[in-house]
């Protein structure tokens, strides 16, 4: 058989051809967390979250004036329109009626905590195998859950670890000696003559006080560090002195 021509290939149907490469795409299966909250996530909007919906809209000039229909749920919206049969009405009431909004909050927050988890960790769904807290404990525990910060876990941010490398070059590395050596022998000197003398030594890299705010905090710093050794030392001190009886 001939191969087809380039231009047979080129005028092809879109969809045709979309669908054959879907087929030929493998699937990845979507880990059981996942469908979880995809699942819980349209029950509880539709049964517990009421959204706004325009009602009309005039323009005047170049205000726009909105009106919207009271807030309701979308299964409150199904159960009040006039072109749903009264088979499914009735259907939409029991189902609704043997919803828990407790319940189902409980379950989202567990799905979302084994999604956090996953990705925190880096394991696969299938690991995750804790389950919810009885349903009497999650209520209690609702009292306190603002204490805690933010309730979604996959909205938490995660701890770094604090930054302990520098970004830029420490303009103070070579000047660093002379200037504690002015600092132990006037504690009080502030960063602004210490810049000065800097200037009045090495022209040409302390000219100007665009450093001198990294010079403020470098002897702020110095201070706090000979303040803590000074306290510390004493109450060393202190403990390995014996008491006088």
């Amino acid at each position: 058989m001939a191969p087809a021509n380039r231009a047979d290939t080129e005028h092809a149907d879109p969809a045709t051809a979309n669908s054959a490469s879907a087929k030929s795409r493998p699937t990845q299966p979507v880990p059981s967390s996942e469908r979880m909250e995809v699942s819980i996530r349209p029950t509880a909007v539709r049964s517990s979250q009421p959204s706004f919906k325009l009602k009309s809209k005039t323009r005047d000039g170049a205000r726009v004036h909105k009106v919207y229909f009271t807030p309701a749920t979308p299964c409150d919206r199904l159960l009040v329109h006039s072109s749903v049969e009264p088979v499914i009405k009735e259907q939409l009431k029991a189902q609704f009626e043997g919803l828990d909004p407790v319940q189902l909050l409980q379950e989202i927050r567990h799905a979302q905590q084994v999604l956090s988890d996953i990705a925190a960790l880096d394991v696969g769904a299938d690991v995750m195998t804790a389950r919810p807290s009885e349903l009497s404990d999650f209520v209690s525990s609702l009292a306190t859950a603002w204490k805690d910060g933010e309730a979604r876990p996959t909205h938490r941010k995660r701890p770094t670890a604090k930054r302990w490398w520098r970004t830029r070059v420490d303009p103070f590395a070579d000047a660093w000696p002379v200037i504690e050596g002015w600092l132990i022998a006037e504690p009080s000197v502030t960063a602004n003559v210490l810049m000065n003398r800097l200037a009045t030594m090495i022209p040409d890299a302390y000219a100007t006080k665009a450093k001198l705010r990294t010079l403020q905090r470098r002897v702020k710093a110095w201070r706090a560090a000979r303040a803590k050794g000074m306290v510390l030392g004493a109450v060393r001190k202190l403990a390995i002195t014996p008491a006088e009886v």
